[in-house]
């Protein structure tokens, strides 16, 4: 996907995603519930954390 995809729909990288959600946590969101995405998040995209029995 090029880079001018990201800038005309406005869509964040997983670390802009999650540099925001960070931000926000206490203000807008659950800090629990952020903690958990955050950590979902990185263990979807980390090929070494994957879990190998479904969910």
């Amino acid at each position: 996907m090029p880079w001018l995809h990201f800038v005309r729909t406005g869509e964040k990288t997983r670390v802009e995603a999650i540099a925001e959600l960070e931000r926000e946590s206490r203000r807008q969101f659950d800090p629990a519930v952020v903690d958990v995405f955050i950590k979902i998040l990185k263990e979807s995209f980390d090929p070494a954390s994957r879990r190998t029995d479904p969910l």
